[in-house]
Parts: C-alpha cells; structure tokens; sequence
C-alpha cells in the first residue's frame, strides 16, 4: 500500500497553430468567346503537350515558338514565315547568320 504521494502537475500551453489551405483552381478544358488565352508569364502548359486550334494558328506577340525538344509539327508539314533568322555557331567565337524569305 502506498501512504500519501504528493505530485505536481505542470501544464504547457503552446500557442495555436493554424492551417491554411490555399486552393488554386484550373479548368482542365477551357473555352473563350473570342478564342484568346492569356496568361501571366506567358506560358501554356498541357499534360499531353498538344495545343489544338480551330483554325490551325498559333500566334505571338514576339513571333517565337519555343519548344523543348525543338520539333514543331504540322498536319499540313507547312510553316510559313515571312522572314527569318538562322543563327548558328561555325567554330569557336564566330557566329554566322543566314537570313532567308521562305514562300
């Protein structure tokens, strides 16, 4: 048998720690009046990384497609610029450039 324990309870209060959840909704198909998507660092991006339009026309305010693997492809096979600008290196530092009008 145990006679009169004495014991001393100490209780911590932490501060309260709140969650926040932040939600950022994305429709997966998306639809325009106008046909016109924009965004803010100009970057679209798609899982199966194909980009169709009705009309077949992607257009841009500086007139540069980039793409990772550097292939554009065309149902057609047809790209059409009025101007462009080659810019490749030959050896070392020097650079040529080849501008050509492709019809």
């Amino acid at each position: 048998m145990i006679d009169n324990v004495n014991s001393t309870f100490y209780f911590l209060q932490l501060p309260s720690i709140q969650e926040s959840t932040k939600i950022v909704e994305a429709a997966i198909s998306s639809s325009t009046t106008d046909e016109v998507i924009i965004t803010t660092d100009g970057m679209i991006s798609t899982t199966d990384e194909v980009i169709s339009t009705t009309d077949g026309m992607i257009s841009t305010t500086d007139e540069v497609i980039s793409t990772t693997d550097g292939m554009i492809s065309t149902t057609d096979e047809v790209i059409s610029t009025t101007t462009s600008m080659t810019i490749s290196t030959v050896s070392g530092n020097t650079i040529a450039f080849q501008r050509s009008i492709a019809i």
